[in-house]
């Protein structure tokens, strides 16, 4: 690769404190095979910045602060990358009951995307290589090409009844403009979701008057 190219790495699926019961540390495990290699002999690979998917934890109950320094001990096992290097998003199994208060308390306060809980995450968005602006459920930050400046993904969640779309909107809430018109934004995402039959492609900001609450 030449000296400019921008090395993304994506993981997910880690479930720390499942994982660990069976000797497995699943977090902090790849992070180091990525930086030294591992020991059956596959080579390190360089990255810039990698984008954790979520799903931290594998119970199938809301997770606790038992399970939140467990995440955090394993960021900061990296050798050669700061935690401001991983950027997260939740996942189903990151989720706090619906009762909870305030929303997503765990994600928030362990994994922590917007370094607000710096003393529980070790995040400290000022260090980060590309700082965020927005707040945990819709945030991006300012490189061309990266912050999802039309489609960010699609995920279908059901927890407790509730259904969980992700939808189309004209631009990111957090840019001034869009560098694709709406049509081609719902184009190229229903090129990428055809195959997701569970997945419906549609524009709602006219009828919520809103494009914050996706």
């Amino acid at each position: 690769m030449s000296e400019d190219t921008f090395k993304l790495w994506a993981i997910s699926d880690a479930h720390v404190g499942t994982d660990i019961k069976h000797g497995r540390h699943s977090l902090s495990e790849p992070i180091l095979q990525s930086e030294n290699g591992g020991d059956d002999g596959g080579p390190p690979f360089d990255w810039d910045i990698c984008v954790n998917l979520g799903d931290f934890t594998g119970s199938q109950l809301p997770p606790t602060d038992d399970e939140g320094p467990l995440v955090v001990e394993q960021y900061l096992s990296s050798q050669k990358h700061r935690r401001e290097d991983f950027y997260d998003l939740i996942g189903n199994h990151d989720s706090s009951h619906f009762s909870e208060r305030p929303a997503q308390w765990w994600f928030q306060k362990w994994v922590d995307p917007m370094g607000e809980n710096t003393q529980f995450s070790h995040v400290d968005n000022s260090k980060r290589p590309f700082p965020v602006s927005g707040n945990w459920e819709h945030y991006s930050f300012p490189q061309d090409g990266i912050s999802g400046n039309f489609v960010v993904g699609f995920a279908r969640q059901v927890w407790m009844n509730y259904n969980i779309i992700w939808a189309v909107t004209k631009k990111n809430p957090f840019k001034n403009q869009s560098n694709l018109n709406l049509k081609s934004r719902i184009n190229f995402a229903k090129k990428i979701a055809k195959k997701e039959k569970f997945i419906k492609v549609d524009f709602y900001e006219k009828k919520i008057k809103s494009n914050k609450t996706i």
